[in-house]
């Protein structure tokens, strides 16, 4: 490992906000604001039929798990097929994370770790705008749906467990109904099939509405804001 080390900016780096660019031999490239993002996209690019023989550990428990760690929690980001990564490290521990997994499986990857990288906006875990946190919602199938604002992943989650169900149910939560046939309240999107949806303003209330959704009408889905 003397290696990863010795690839390890100078401690004057270290005062400034470090990024994470990982570059892929296909042209594929991840950069983001956010360092966890960036690794957490880079390990489902990789994919985890490779990556679950990867034996690297946090506080003695591996990173790739297929449970939440109690006292992980909130540092246990969705991958694929049901797994889980535990991000609770720093820049410089996932960049060392990644270049030991690189050489390990040995991928035509680059992996870099800096302050003035130019980072991208694009699809996955990036956070929206202005926003703290970004909004998932895992399906009995294993699948996750997502989208780049809380917004987007609220509609897209709610058309998969099926807006013309929770309409005949008269699903509502918080005193409003969460789908109507017309635009009843003013924070209401117009989706599919002329449904209208409500939309939370706050992404806590989003998953909210999944929390009530599953004890409720006991369809399993599982909301994780991240």
């Amino acid at each position: 490992m003397d290696e990863i080390f010795d690839d390890l900016p100078s401690a004057r780096s270290r005062s400034q906000k470090k990024l994470l660019r990982v570059s892929f031999g296909d042209g594929t490239v991840y950069c983001y604001k956010n360092a966890t993002i960036t690794y957490t996209e880079a390990l489902r690019k990789i994919g985890m039929s490779k990556l679950q023989n990867i034996n690297l550990e946090i506080g003695h428990l591996p990173i790739f798990s297929k449970e939440i760690y109690p006292k992980y929690k909130d540092y246990m980001k969705p991958l694929d097929d049901g797994w889980y990564v535990n991000t609770q490290s720093d820049s410089s521990q996932k960049y060392i994370q990644l270049v030991s997994i690189k050489n390990s499986l040995n991928i035509d990857m680059e992996v870099e770790i800096g302050s003035d990288f130019e980072t991208s906006g694009a699809r996955g875990f990036i956070k929206a705008r202005q926003r703290t946190d970004c909004l998932l919602v895992k399906f009995p199938d294993g699948t996750f749906v997502g989208g780049a604002s809380p917004k987007e992943s609220y509609l897209e989650a709610i058309k998969k467990v099926g807006p013309e169900l929770l309409y005949h149910k008269e699903f509502s939560v918080f005193g409003r109904e969460i789908v109507t046939r017309y635009k009843k309240y003013p924070n209401q999107l117009q989706i599919e099939s002329g449904f209208w949806v409500t939309v939370p303003g706050l992404t806590k209330e989003k998953a909210r509405v999944f929390e009530v959704i599953k004890s409720s009408l006991r369809i399993d889905v599982e909301p994780q804001i991240i």
